[in-house]
């Protein structure tokens, strides 16, 4: 089965059983007539295949949808505040809604006779985030590491990274040709509708030698392969630099195959830019429609908003493709991927994104929801290893200067002859301290 729901089939199947030998046409008749004969089989053990919210953060006091899949045969209750959640599913599929006024740990039990089960996810409450604002995605709850399988995010093709900052985590690139994408599931954007999509990007100083290719925004197109990101993908930006050692530059296209139009705003090293994209959903699956259309605003953090483009088309094809169809009525994937066209690489974490939120549906936002957090990495400390063989010590470390002194709040020094990643020696003093530092 694909991972991707562009080649699935739409329907319902029912009585699928396997016979360890070919049958009769009587036996093939009867099935045909009456059914699959019943079979007593043993029960499958308890099991929360998932149980987990929407989104991992919600703004204090707003609302964030529950989902689970369990056993279709046990009695499922949610603590605190929700109770038995049986009626509500179907097949031991479900969902609700909760507000959350604090941060939460949802728990999920299963029972069934003399069995029972558990499980937890968290919910984070955000505070003071503006009025009219709903939270996506601001990392802070994940994982460091490869994004693929946290919370709503697809990666199927290249990888993209929680990256760790100083005082918060943030989104960024493994190089290059990343497709990555978070199913919006309860904030989807429905035909006709109008929203703020709101996000930050920064690009650092540290790698101005390399290009970058990022692409952000809204589609209702299969999170399948790179490739079908290249262009047709619906109301999104483009972050480029196409020539090393220059500052990178927003993009928009104005229509379906037409070029980027390139704003007069540069994005430049080492500074935090907000970006506002005002969407409306049109009808984008008729020869003749328009289709969604959105206009760009940008301001350095703290500085002046700036429209960059003004109500331009989506680039979305309405004839759609052969392999993923016509257009769909709704907008359901948040797009931040890096999308390399006609580039030749890109930088590892160059270009780090963070801060997704969504307005309220219905109007379009010009605030800030909510300050931005820190874009440094944060460094790890090196670590160090002393092993003692046959009267010789050995100190190992990864990387730095291996610094010694004969007493804790002395003066350390270089060690003679020493370097990474080790250095042995037959000690001579009664007591020495070492360090290393980079």
């Amino acid at each position: 089965l694909r991972a991707s729901a562009s080649h699935w089939v739409s329907g319902l199947i029912d009585e699928v059983a396997i016979w360890n030998r070919a049958l009769s046409v009587l036996e093939v008749d009867s099935v045909y007539n009456n059914g699959v004969p019943e079979v007593q089989v043993e029960l499958p053990p308890l099991e929360v295949r998932v149980f987990e919210g929407d989104f991992p953060v919600a703004v204090q006091g707003d609302t964030v949808s529950l989902r689970w899949e369990v056993n279709k045969d046990a009695t499922i209750t949610i603590e605190p505040g929700v109770g038995d959640v049986t009626g509500i599913s179907e097949f031991g599929v479900g969902s609700t809604d909760v507000t959350v006024d604090q941060t939460t740990t949802f728990t999920i039990n299963l029972t069934r006779d003399a069995e029972s089960l558990s499980a937890t996810t968290r919910v984070v409450a955000l505070e003071g985030v503006a009025t009219g604002w709903h939270a996506l995605e601001n990392f802070d709850s994940l994982a460091v590491g490869p994004i693929a399988g946290q919370g709503g995010w697809k990666n199927p093709d290249g990888q993209a990274t929680v990256v760790n900052c100083v005082n918060n985590k943030v989104l960024g690139f493994d190089g290059g040709n990343d497709l990555n994408a978070l199913q919006l599931r309860s904030r989807t954007l429905e035909e006709g509708q109008q929203a703020t999509l709101f996000f930050r990007v920064h690009s650092s100083s540290e790698d101005v030698d390399s290009q970058i290719g990022i692409n952000v925004g809204l589609t209702d197109k299969p999170i399948r392969f790179v490739g079908d990101f290249t262009g047709d993908v619906g109301p999104y930006v483009r972050v480029e630099r196409a020539t090393a050692a220059t500052p990178a530059n927003l993009l928009a296209r104005n229509g379906n195959a037409m070029p980027y139009d390139t704003a007069a705003m540069t994005i430049d090293t080492d500074t935090v830019y907000n970006i506002w994209i005002d969407i409306e959903n049109g009808v984008n699956n008729l020869p003749t429609s328009v289709g969604d259309t959105y206009t760009v605003h940008m301001a350095p953090e703290g500085g002046t908003r700036t429209t960059l483009f003004t109500g331009y088309a989506s680039d979305r094809n309405p004839a759609g493709s052969v392999d993923l169809g016509l257009p769909k009525p709704y907008l359901d994937s948040l797009l931040a991927a890096a999308i390399n066209v006609a580039l030749t690489g890109q930088g590892v974490d160059n270009v780090l994104l963070d801060d997704f939120y969504i307005s309220t549906v219905g109007s379009y936002n010009t605030t800030v929801p909510i300050a931005a957090g820190s874009f440094e990495k944060a460094v790890e400390g090196p670590t160090m290893d002393i092993s003692l063989t046959g009267g010789e010590i050995t100190i190992s470390w990864p990387a730095g200067t291996l610094e010694s002194a004969p007493t804790i709040d002395g003066a350390f020094n270089p060690v003679a002859g020493a370097a990474a990643p080790s250095h042995t020696f037959t000690p001579t003093e009664m007591q020495q301290y070492y360090r290393v530092s980079q």
